[in-house]
């Protein structure tokens, strides 16, 4: 929140209630054509100093970001957002979840509406999109969220997408 700094690279971040986690995955192995019926974003809570009944959805980007050079106020070197923290469609959400006040948690996203309305469009805006996870309710403590960086493979964040035929996995993340 109101930070021009890059995390990109950065194994873990400390997630505070005005920041936004800007999330996105490689889905080329999915193919397209595919019956989606469900799709849950796995974020991992490495540290929680949350306030208990916090609440948290991902939303669907509506514009392509860099990793590396991505900050509040830019999408990119040069490319200022028209929001800060990210442009994304406010419609188009997962159901809220409750944050873990507590450390060493999954926090599961169902992000069937974002993933879909993405896929139907084009593989590429999950890759170059992606998704947007921030809490819906203010407070002053914060997370500590592991990202695709993280020492630990097991606790990287994860995509797992069901279709008619057989479940699929995502690829590399992207934070």
């Amino acid at each position: 929140y109101n930070d021009s700094s890059f995390y990109g690279n950065q194994p873990y971040v400390y997630w505070h209630d005005q920041d936004h986690l800007l999330i996105t995955f490689n889905a080329t192995s999915l193919g397209t054509g595919r019956t989606i019926q469900s799709a849950k974003l796995f974020v991992y809570d490495i540290d929680s100093y949350i306030d208990s009944g916090t609440g948290s959805r991902a939303y669907k980007m509506i514009r392509m970001w860099s990793e590396a050079s991505s900050s509040w106020y830019v999408a990119g070197a040069g490319d200022p957002w028209s929001s800060p923290g990210g442009d994304y469609d406010g419609n188009v959400k997962s159901p809220e979840i409750i944050l873990p006040n507590t450390s060493n948690k999954w926090m599961e996203f169902d992000i069937t509406i974002p993933f879909t309305s993405h896929y139907l469009t084009s593989l590429n805006d999950i890759n170059n999109k992606g998704f947007l996870v921030k809490m819906e309710d203010y407070t002053y403590d914060y997370i500590v969220v592991a990202m695709k960086e993280y020492n630990t493979v097991s606790q990287r964040p994860k995509l797992v997408v069901t279709v008619s035929q057989s479940p699929m996995h995502g690829g590399d993340v992207g934070n």
